[in-house]
């Protein structure tokens, strides 16, 4: 009987695709790639449901999509702040870290490993700090003084950031400044003061990162 583990393999290498494994390479993704669409690694996962020694193997198979697949499959019970680091320290691709992080906001102290984690030296984890700020600020809860500390970080850091984090945490900038009235000026105005990704040029349709912009936009819509 095919173990599970290859019989998912064997799907996945089925599914792939030449463009879009091409796309994840200009993605910046580091692990091995097959090359198929996120829609179907969901769907995967969705049909799986929540399997920890898979999701096990999956990771350690070092390839792009069955890391996808096994963040959504693991049992957050059994993922304690030690393993969820050692997961983060295994891989160099920002999208596997945000498919797992936003997973482990559901059942970790939010705050408390923003805080830890927003100094570190490992860019990855500041990687995960920031998408925690994001969660945060989307399900309202931070704070004024929270949202005022988190402020202060980004404008003194956002310009000179590294690759890994500079998006994730202009676009906590942004999403505070389209769900927080009381903040959205001072955001804009981080965003006119710094010029991250203002002279970035973006497909027809396509809102753009510049934090003025994209907070003025999303705005306007509602």
């Amino acid at each position: 009987m095919e173990k599970p583990l290859t019989s998912i393999l064997n799907e996945l290498n089925n599914l792939a695709v030449e463009k879009r494994k091409n796309m994840y390479v200009k993605q910046g993704v580091k692990e091995e790639i097959l090359g198929v669409n996120l829609g179907d690694l969901r769907k995967l996962s969705s049909k799986i449901k929540i399997h920890h020694e898979l999701a096990l193997e999956l990771w350690n198979t070092n390839i792009f999509e069955a890391r996808i697949i096994a963040c959504n499959i693991f049992d957050l019970t059994k993922i304690d702040t030690s393993l969820f680091v050692k997961l983060i320290e295994s891989t160099e691709t920002g999208s596997v870290i945000d498919e797992l992080s936003f997973r482990l906001y559901e059942h970790k102290n939010q705050i408390e490993l923003f805080d830890i984690w927003v100094v570190d030296k490992d860019v990855r984890l500041k990687r995960v700090a920031w998408n925690i700020a994001i969660l945060m600020n989307h399900n309202n809860e931070l704070n004024d003084n929270q949202v005022d500390k988190i402020l202060n970080i980004i404008e003194d850091n956002l310009a000179q950031a590294d690759s890994m984090i500079q998006f994730t945490m202009n676009r906590c900038l942004s999403e505070i400044g389209i769900k927080n009235k009381s903040f959205t000026q001072r955001c804009i105005s981080i965003g006119e003061k710094l010029g991250v990704y203002k002279s970035m040029k973006v497909i027809k349709g396509c809102v753009s990162p510049y934090a003025p912009t994209w907070i003025n936009s999303v705005i306007n819509k509602k």
